[in-house]
């Protein structure tokens, strides 16, 4: 598989939001300010690699993806498989 892509990980972006969230109203607003600005490090770090590769097998097309995070591990894996038809 070839490097093709990042993105930012959804699983890092949902549980940053959950932690700030938590902090709002028990922390000083400097403390949440703070937290804030480490948040949108956060949501803008694209930390998920995206590998993929479509070719041709005999008489099928084959396409077959992983995602990886490189932060919390988060993955997925997906693999496709369609005959190559001739023309009608």
């Amino acid at each position: 598989m070839s490097t093709d892509a990042w993105t930012i990980c959804p699983h890092c972006t949902k549980d940053a939001k959950k932690d700030i969230n938590a902090l709002y109203g028990t922390v000083s607003m400097e403390e949440f300010n703070a937290a804030s600005k480490e948040l949108t490090k956060v949501l803008e770090k694209e930390n998920m690699r995206l590998d993929y590769e479509v070719y041709i097998d005999g008489d099928k097309m084959i396409v077959s993806a992983k995602a990886y995070c490189t932060e919390c591990g988060a993955e997925a894996t997906a693999r496709s498989e369609t005959p190559v038809k001739p023309k009608e």
